[in-house]
């Protein structure tokens, strides 16, 4: 697994060797941090699990890290204050000490088989994990992030149990407004769940029925303005694709309309990854002008898959084929991507055991919205609390009249994109 924090300063990778490996960002993206070899690549390295570790993922603010297991757990990691221990070496490692001290303040137990995926609420620290156990999992981390010793946390850090799969949990993500949570399986089912009364919320099968082999992940992805959820694992004759799913507008939930597919690897897709901007082409004028009017059909988003055919492709949700198609970057299958938080730098990992980052220019990709102005967006679809990411957000006729309008325009995406052979 890979993850970027969300400041860019550092990223964070997880294996089959029980380890978590965190790395400064800066070597990766900067030609002559790489060539200088006094500048520090590995900070820390943590060592707590009794199994591999299938995920790990920063929390919005950066302040915590979690990683779930093979052991059933999920561990919750902050860099250790002043006067703080921080975790030890493993026994008998001749590894050099990490450049930075890192601990883990709380240890969620509750899960009765491997942890394999996590998603961060986009506000406050509230964690959604899944396991083959069939279940998702909602914990409260406040505390954590408050600082204090190590801690044994179970039933009281944890918020709900959401039980709706009929299969191992494979996949999940976060809705960048709080509202839902989305999860996928081997029940060949993608499930989105209502986060404030934690119920089921839609169920969404069709795409996915025809799916027969099994992968070790099904990672779904949150589209930065949250309209879509794209969901990897679906299969149209004859190829393999990622659906990408439109959230409902008005009072009636449960219509998760499928929006358009991705199409051109020639096996399972098991990842995909949003970048964390919203898009458009021009200047950066243009792009303060397109959120202002609300963007309409001039703004977009970026989306990169990751197979077993060992493919990474990456797609403009306003183009009909894939920006980019990476076919000789890994010997084995694509297990995690991550961008940072520039929106156009994506870390891969693989079943081989190597990381690679992929740059594209602003030119390919469009000019990002300013944060500001992308929360403006945010608030401008959802109401002012969105751009906080509030997981609370009243269920008010304004709420579902500014959803409703904001689906008025059509989508940029086409039905059906291919990106031809991959």
């Amino acid at each position: 697994s890979i993850h970027v924090r969300p400041d860019g300063s550092r990223f964070a990778t997880a294996g089959q060797d029980h380890l978590i490996k965190l790395w400064a960002m800066r070597p990766v993206v900067d030609r002559a941090a790489e060539a200088d070899e006094a500048e520090p690549r590995l900070l820390a390295t943590l060592d707590g699990h009794h199994g591999a570790v299938n995920c790990v993922r920063w929390s919005a603010d950066g302040l915590l890290l979690a990683s779930g297991s093979d052991d059933h757990l999920v561990m919750l990691w902050r860099q250790a204050a002043a006067g703080e221990a921080g975790a030890s070496a493993p026994f008998g490692s001749r590894a050099p000490p990490s450049a930075e001290r890192w601990r883990c303040v709380l240890t969620l137990t509750g899960h009765a088989g491997d942890v394999v995926d996590l998603a961060w609420a986009p506000a406050g620290h509230r964690l959604a994990s899944v396991s083959l156990d069939n279940t998702v999992r909602v914990w409260e981390a406040a505390g954590a992030a408050a600082g204090g010793g190590a801690q044994l946390g179970g039933a009281q850090q944890q918020v709900a149990v959401l039980q709706g799969h009929h299969g191992m949990a494979k996949g999940v993500g976060w809705d960048p407004v709080g509202r839902y949570i989305a999860s996928q399986g081997d029940d060949r089912a993608v499930l989105v769940w209502e986060s404030r009364e934690w119920s089921l919320a839609g169920r969404i099968e069709e795409p996915f029925l025809r799916t027969s082999q099994k992968t070790l992940f099904r990672r779904l992805s949150w589209s930065p303005d949250g309209q879509f959820v794209c969901a990897p694992h679906a299969y149209k004759k004859p190829a393999h694709i990622a659906v990408v799913l439109r959230r409902p507008t008005g009072t009636d939930t449960s219509q998760w309309r499928q929006e358009c597919d991705f199409v051109g690897h020639k096996a399972p897709v098991v990842v995909g990854a949003f970048s964390p901007r919203i898009f458009t082409r021009g200047p950066p004028a243009a792009a303060e002008a397109a959120a202002g009017d609300g963007g309409g059909a001039a703004a977009y988003s970026v989306c990169a898959l990751g197979g077993q055919d060992c493919v990474v492709s990456v797609w403009v949700t306003c183009q009909p084929k894939a920006l980019v198609v990476v076919r000789d970057l890994f010997k084995e299958d694509v297990l995690d991507l991550s961008w940072a938080a520039d929106g156009s730098t994506l870390l891969c990992c693989s079943m081989d055991g190597s990381v690679a980052a992929i740059q594209i220019e602003p030119h390919e990709v469009g000019t990002p919205l300013p944060p500001a102005e992308q929360a403006a967006r945010l608030s401008q679809l959802y109401g002012a609390a969105a751009a906080a990411g509030a997981a609370d957000l009243p269920l008010s006729a304004d709420l579902l009249a500014l959803e409703a309008a904001a689906a008025q325009p059509p989508p940029p995406a086409p039905r059906r994109a291919a990106a031809g052979p991959a």
